[in-house]
């Protein structure tokens, strides 16, 4: 038996609020960008009082300036960042939504949307089993882990890590670098610079041009060789002592590949 509702804008932001409400045991929020509005802030930091294992799936871009260092350190959520992401699909142990909103306030407040909802046990577990656990999880995503992929159980942790070699915790490195100023950013390579940094990088969009410092140990190249840029914001030695692999996404992103597991 399952309950199954076409939803519009109005009822979609509202039916998110309830999702998250509802969860237990997880709660996923598939949303290439995110740009909370009150509600859905205030709701958030409610599940993290409650200790709830909320999990955000985003879009690697500079575009979401969104803080996802606090979603992580501050409220002990799991991020997990996903090229080209386009998927919106909101879910926990019963409920699911698939809609064509993003968790964005512009969204909500301008755009004609469209969700089907549905409220089965076993029909979400295979949405998250298809979705996520098969699909985005296999694509070597880039995680900051949470509540979830913390205390997930042994058999499924070992394989994660033996599928996803390159997520990450910022458990055991609190932050990186912006490349252009040095000020501690959060930790993700695929987005080196500061807001303020990107905001003047953005004017040009050069992911060459060079850059002053390391992404994660800070070194500056200003009056020396080997500067980082956008593409390639971790220096020489840096890679040689972290990286495995250093590939690159489409030309402009770039991964970085364990080769220490001490070291995330």
């Amino acid at each position: 038996m399952s309950d199954t509702n076409i939803l519009l804008v109005h009822q979609i932001q509202d039916r998110i609020i309830e999702i998250i409400r509802n969860s237990k045991e997880y709660c996923f929020l598939i949303t290439p960008f995110f740009q909370p509005w009150p509600i859905l802030q205030r709701e958030l930091e409610k599940a993290a009082q409650q200790e709830k294992k909320i999990i955000f799936i985003l879009r690697n871009t500079p575009e979401n300036h969104w803080d996802f260092e606090s979603l992580n350190d501050n409220f002990g959520f799991d991020v997990i960042f996903v090229e080209r992401l386009h998927t919106k699909l909101y879910l926990n142990e019963n409920e699911c939504l698939i809609s064509s909103m993003n968790l964005y306030e512009s969204s909500k407040d301008n755009n004609y949307e469209l969700g089907y909802y549905f409220k089965n046990r076993q029909q979400s577990k295979n949405f998250k089993e298809t979705v996520i656990d098969n699909d985005i999880l296999l694509g070597h995503p880039a995680i900051l882990k949470g509540r979830y992929f913390t205390n997930i159980d042994d058999n499924t942790n070992q394989n994660l890590n033996k599928n996803n070699p390159t997520s990450f915790s910022q458990k055991n490195l609190e932050h990186g670098f912006c490349i252009r100023c040095g000020d501690p950013i959060s930790l993700n390579p695929a987005n080196p610079l500061c807001n303020e940094c990107f905001r003047e990088w953005a004017n040009w969009e050069n992911y060459d041009y060079e850059e002053r410092f390391c992404h994660i140990c800070r070194t500056d190249f200003s009056n020396s060789f080997g500067a980082t840029s956008y593409n390639n914001p971790v220096c020489s030695d840096c890679r040689k002592k972290y990286v495995d692999g250093y590939n690159r996404y489409n030309g402009d992103r770039c991964r970085l590949v364990n080769s220490n597991p001490s070291f995330w």
